[in-house]
């Protein structure tokens, strides 16, 4: 199948979509695909000799492509119709809904856009999504009525979709990808070791960048809400130093530990792949008990599709992207958004009960093994032979 995917963005970013669109790529073009990526001409500019490792064709928007964004993008979407004409690509796979789809809205092949939340989810209580915006929610409109196909990774999403525009027999729900085998690779003992963390301390850990939708600022108050003394639990991630008064403030000091990001990075690549998530995490998930997210809103949380892979149960809520992608009391457990209380009585579960961590954590695992990459490109590819028809 001769494919070309579509990136507004760094593809070394490592964002849950740029990660996405390398890996899917990446594993296409190993399959015998013939695959080309697009991507901005900033990224000719400025990463080049990256793209060039690549296993797979790039290439650019015209130089004249930031000119026409701002003041005609009909011109962008003449040109990527002439790209088709040009070279017969069997499929267009965007990365995002906006401004993916509106930029394929002319292309004559069939289009699939894949969405990863911000993109068509709104929170207006956390000033959060793109189409919060009346001119980027018209043109996803627009972008959406022209996609052959629309892929969701959760039901949420898929709803998310139809209430941007999309048809619904375009909608096809895929869910996230991971890494398993990588996962399975962790170092526990290296992690225990460093912190000083016997065996008989039940480690919680939660993974992702301090943001106001990851709820984070919920930690210090439920760590002050349970009953035993028997855990420790590390945030790992980009400004959890933030959360350090508030530690402080509930005398949490040395109980509750940030710790600095663990993220990939350009000179993760290797043969065209982004190692993620990088070794030190996957050793960080290998030494924990628990997984905890308190997020008010995700687009799906690979990190904890990471963790159960890695064989941790799951504490989170029942936001979009968190608690809809495995079943309550069987890979983990749920409680609202927001509720402190709820999440703390769930937290003192797991720490009291071994042997309910030990169920919970081997249906993880079973879960986690369908999330495999090897088996989302297969679900990829029969959404694509059905668009083709």
């Amino acid at each position: 199948m001769k494919i070309a995917a579509l990136l507004w963005d760094n593809i070394f970013k490592t964002g849950g979509r740029e990660v996405f669109t390398i890996n899917l790529v990446t594993r296409l073009a190993k399959r015998g695909h013939s695959v080309t990526l697009y991507v901005p001409e900033r990224e000719k500019r400025k990463r080049s000799p990256l793209y060039n490792l690549l296993p797979f064709e790039v290439r650019y928007f015209p130089y004249w492509q930031r000119y026409a964004w701002s003041h005609c993008p009909r011109l962008l979407q003449l040109w990527l119709k002439r790209e088709q004409k040009k070279h017969a690509y069997d499929l267009w796979q965007g990365m995002g809904a906006y401004p993916e789809s509106y930029l394929l809205a002319a292309v004559s092949a069939p289009c699939a856009v894949r969405m990863y939340g911000e993109d068509v989810q709104i929170h207006e209580g956390l000033n959060y999504g793109a189409r919060r915006n009346p001119i980027i929610r018209d043109r996803v409109r627009q972008g959406f009525s022209n996609m052959t196909g629309i892929i969701a990774m959760t039901p949420s999403l898929a709803q998310d979709a139809l209430n941007a525009g999309a048809k619904r027999e375009a909608v096809h729900i895929v869910p996230n990808a991971i890494d398993f085998k990588r996962l399975q690779s962790g170092h526990g003992d290296k992690f225990r070791r460093d912190y000083g963390l016997d065996k008989d301390t039940v480690v919680l850990l939660t993974v992702g960048r301090n943001h106001a939708k990851k709820g984070f600022d919920l930690i210090p108050e439920i760590g002050s809400r349970l009953s035993t003394d028997k855990w420790k639990w590390f945030i790992i991630g980009s400004g959890t130093d933030d959360l350090l008064a508030e530690i402080g403030a509930r005398g949490l000091d040395g109980r509750i530990i940030p710790l600095q990001n663990m993220a990939s990075s350009e000179e993760d690549l290797k043969e065209g792949s982004l190692a993620v998530p990088p070794q030190p995490l996957i050793d960080a998930f290998a030494g924990g008990d628990v997984f905890v997210l308190p997020s008010r809103i995700e687009g799906y949380s690979r990190v904890i599709a990471e963790a159960m892979g890695a064989g941790l149960p799951v504490i989170t809520t029942d936001a979009p992207g968190c608690g809809e992608i495995f079943t309550h009391g069987v890979e983990g457990l749920v409680s609202p958004v927001d509720d402190v209380a709820s999440m703390a009585a769930d937290i003192d579960s797991l720490v009291k009960d071994a042997d309910l961590r030990n169920t919970l954590s081997a249906n993880a695992v079973s879960m986690a093994e369908e999330l495999d990459w090897d088996r989302i490109v297969d679900a990829y590819l029969n959404t694509y032979a059905e668009l083709q028809g």
